[in-house]
């Protein structure tokens, strides 16, 4: 992974927004909201933005069928090409359109322009993920430009790998490659859950690996909350920033992240 850049002044806080968010109406009207108040607060943002549903439903118009394996999509070559519509398309320029609503200079674009996020093939052993990229570094010089111009960069989780084809990525990791090229101090993973949640239902103020481990062995931790956090472990360890899972929901959101508020569930990765 590149070197982090040095702390620059141009972004607070770095964030990936998924979940029910991104399906349009109220919620994603409700978000950018959020995004404009923080702006008038003075947080500055990057953004980086899911959209699995998305693709799942256009996937499924066209009868081919979503496969995962260890959290992450199988994406041979025609799952990519409708990645690269999806993500690049039509989630990246749906939230652009409603942050211009709510008025927030966006501007969207992929980790594969102006290389912003560089890529390897993932290749794990026991079976093969296609078009599968995990991020190895990047150049952060578009991003900072837009920064620098004002814009609030909205970036979809799409980079070009050694081969100069796309690469579909996972939403967190390209947030925490986003955060680490910009030297972010603070990364959030925003969905539709609050934070982890303890036996109890009790909102847990942090995790680590080894926690995570042993919720998940007793089973507090079950079905699709086990990719979410390890993918928010994976992202600490490259992001070199403070990590927190919440809720888009949750109210100012954005506001209290960067103040460094008790919200959502603190993640630390491997040192």
């Amino acid at each position: 992974m590149t070197k982090a850049a040095p702390a620059n002044g141009l972004v607070d806080l770095v964030v990936k927004v998924g979940g029910k968010c991104l399906e349009g109406g109220a919620s994603l009207a409700t978000f950018a909201q959020e995004v404009a108040q923080a702006r008038k607060a003075g947080v500055r943002l990057a953004l980086v933005h899911g959209g699995g549903a998305s693709l799942d439903a256009r996937l499924a118009r066209l009868g081919i069928a979503s496969e995962r394996r260890e959290g992450m999509r199988l994406t041979p070559p025609p799952v990519m090409e409708e990645a690269l519509a999806a993500f690049a398309g039509i989630e990246n320029k749906r939230l652009v359109a409603a942050l211009a609503g709510a008025g927030v200079p966006a501007v969207g674009l992929t980790g594969a322009d102006g290389g912003t996020l560089r890529a390897e093939i993932w290749r794990p052993e026991g079976f093969d993920p296609g078009r599968v990229g995990r991020v190895v570094g990047g150049d952060p010089a578009a991003v900072r430009a837009l920064l620098e111009a004002g814009f609030v960069p909205v970036l979809a989780p799409v980079a070009l790998g050694p081969d100069g084809e796309f690469l579909n990525l996972n939403a967190d990791e390209a947030a925490a490659g986003l955060a680490r090229i910009l030297g972010a101090e603070r990364l959030a993973l925003l969905s539709d859950v609050p934070a982890v949640l303890d036996a109890r239902g009790a909102r847990l103020e942090r995790i680590d690996p080894a926690s995570a481990r042993s919720l998940m062995a007793a089973g507090t931790i079950a079905g699709g909350m086990i990719p979410k956090v390890r993918s928010a472990l994976d992202a600490a360890s490259l992001a070199g920033a403070r990590v927190k899972i919440a809720s888009w929901k949750e109210p100012a959101v954005l506001r209290r992240l960067a103040a460094g508020e008790g919200v959502g569930t603190a993640v630390e990765g491997n040192a």
